[in-house]
């Protein structure tokens, strides 16, 4: 084989390495992500008993499952995660008395903004939602309060 030929085969091989390794990470990057919808799921089903419920956006499944994707270890580290960056809050939430019984919460990520030249960092939201006994307790105590 020619110069021309061998440079053209290491071409196409170096391609395809590069293509397998590039696929191998999203693929495991997506496990990741299912092991962590995965983990919310009983997260949600625990607080079923509670008759809390719990609303996760896709951008805080996204951000959790990379925090619990480790190179080494594959999508292994994502039930820690979810007891540390989710079970943990709303335990606390639950023991401040800020979640009850029938409540709703939302979790979402926030991107805080560049200051003095730091890098824009990600962080999970957690917020109580409203519901419809809240309005109404709302509305009733400002209806009191105009007359």
């Amino acid at each position: 084989m020619n110069s021309n030929a061998n440079f053209t085969m290491l071409f196409t091989l170096h391609v395809a390495y590069c293509m397998l390794v590039l696929f191998s990470c999203i693929f495991l990057t997506a496990y990741a992500m299912f092991a962590c919808a995965f983990q919310l799921g009983r997260v949600q089903q625990r607080l079923a008993d509670r008759k809390i419920k719990l609303l996760v956006t896709d951008a805080a499944v996204e951000f959790l499952g990379t925090l619990g994707y480790d190179p080494n270890y594959g999508a292994r580290p994502v039930k820690r995660v979810i007891q540390q960056h989710v079970e943990n809050e709303l335990a606390k939430g639950i023991l401040r008395g800020e979640l009850k019984d029938e409540d709703s919460v939302a979790i979402d990520t926030q991107v805080t903004a560049f200051a003095n030249g730091h890098l824009p960092q990600q962080k999970l939201v957690f917020k109580r939602l409203e519901t419809s006994e809240d309005k109404a307790a709302a509305e009733s105590r400002a209806f009191s309060q105009t007359v």
